[in-house]
C-alpha cells in the first residue's frame, strides 16, 4: 500500500482493537469513516486510547462526513443513513461541534478541518489537548 506512494519507509499500515490498545509513539494517526458507526461512550474510549498512544507531538487525522451543512431539498439520503445508523449501530453524523466536544473529551482539540472538493469526507486535524 506505501510502497507505491513512495512512504514506504517511514509509514507503517496495522490493524487492532482500538477499543483496547493502539500502538504508541507514532506521528501520525488517521481513522477513517468509523465513528459515524458508534455511539458518543464509545467514540470516547476510541479517541481516549488513540490519544493514551499519542506523543506530545503526534497528530489524528479523523476522515469523516459532518452534518454542518443545511439539508438542501433532496438531501433525504443523508437522513435516511443517519436513521440506518442509529438503528443498526447506535451510531450517526455529527457536526463538527460535536466530533470538537468528542475529542476533548478525550484529550484531544481539534485544531482544523481540512475541507476537501467533496462534500462528505472532511478531514479533521486533532492534537493533544
Amino acid at each position: 500500500m506505501f510502497r507505491g506512494k513512495g512512504v514506504s519507509g517511514r509509514a507503517e499500515h496495522f490493524a487492532g482493537n482500538f477499543f483496547e490498545e493502539v500502538p504508541a509513539g507514532r506521528d501520525l494517526y488517521t481513522i477513517k469513516h468509523v465513528l459515524h458507526d458508534w455511539d458518543d461512550d464509545s467514540i470516547r474510549t476510541i479517541l481516549s486510547n488513540i490519544r493514551a498512544a499519542m506523543a506530545d507531538h503526534s497528530k489524528l487525522l479523523i476522515v469523516e462526513g459532518s452534518v454542518d451543512h443545511a439539508m438542501a431539498p433532496g438531501e433525504i439520503v443523508r437522513s435516511l443513513f443517519d436513521l440506518h445508523e442509529y438503528a443498526a449501530t447506535w451510531g450517526c453524523s455529527r457536526t463538527f461541534d460535536e466530533f470538537a466536544k468528542l475529542c476533548a473529551e478525550s484529550g484531544l482539540r481539534l485544531r482544523r478541518v481540512i475541507p476537501t472538493k467533496l462534500i462528505d469526507p472532511q478531514i479533521m486535524e486533532c492534537v493533544p489537548a
